[in-house]
């Protein structure tokens, strides 16, 4: 008959070979709760998406340097600009100022200083007049004003041209040149108890298994360069 001594070391085999019960499930409802979070924290994209202004062609209206509104904007490709550092442009009285609170994707590709020619769809545009459009984008609006919001009534829709310009539904508050404003990230302390660092990993793992359409998408705008019109 066995010893409650051999009891007690056949025990202590399961829980050197099994490991502890308790710590076992404590790990599993920390990386329960730990995907839990993750899974349902919006992510930084997201909630940068999130503080984008959203303008209408009406708004844009406000903006064009005659009426109540502070400064000139207009719109390409769905992104608003900030042009008022450009005012000897875009001003009342100067070259472009047919541009400042309208639409100006169509008359940007096709050169056009036109009134007719603001807020029409892209339909009847050549390759090489989206190909301009592209380089005007990048080397003039986006090299030099910053983004300041999304057009919500584009007479296209512009996620048709994300290839182009960047996902639309993603767009980002810029400064001048470009840069992107989002807030850094803090870099954050790595703890050193061994349940959290288990739990994490073991959250990790999980969410490596769900399906990639149910995860937070991540992209990143290429920051290219690119005259005014």
């Amino acid at each position: 008959m066995a010893s409650a001594k051999d009891a007690q070391k056949s025990e202590g085999k399961v829980e050197e070979e099994g490991g502890n019960p308790k710590f076992l499930n404590l790990v599993v409802l920390l990386a329960v709760a730990w995907t839990f979070y993750t899974m349902n924290t919006p992510s930084l994209d997201i909630q940068e998406e999130a503080r984008v202004p959203v303008y209408t062609q009406d708004d844009l209206k406000n903006y064009d340097g005659k009426s109540d509104g502070p400064g000139l904007l207009l719109a390409v490709w769905g992104r608003v600009f900030n042009v008022t550092s450009g005012s000897n442009f875009y001003a009342p009285g100067q070259g472009y100022e047919v541009f400042a609170g309208h639409e100006c994707t169509f008359a940007f590709a096709t050169a056009s200083t036109k009134a007719k020619d603001l807020g029409r769809t892209l339909e009847t545009l050549t390759d090489k007049q989206i190909s301009h459009l592209n380089q005007t984008y990048w080397e003039t609006y986006v090299a030099k004003y910053p983004i300041v919001g999304r057009l919500d009534d584009s007479p296209f829709d512009p996620t048709d041209y994300d290839k182009y310009a960047g996902p639309w539904r993603r767009v980002r508050l810029t400064s001048a040149g470009g840069a992107d404003e989002r807030p850094k990230k803090a870099s954050k302390r790595q703890s050193r108890c061994p349940v959290t660092r288990a739990a994490k990993a073991i959250g990790n793992a999980i969410v490596s298994l769900v399906p990639k359409q149910l995860a937070p998408p991540s992209w990143s705008e290429d920051e290219s360069k690119s005259e005014e019109l």
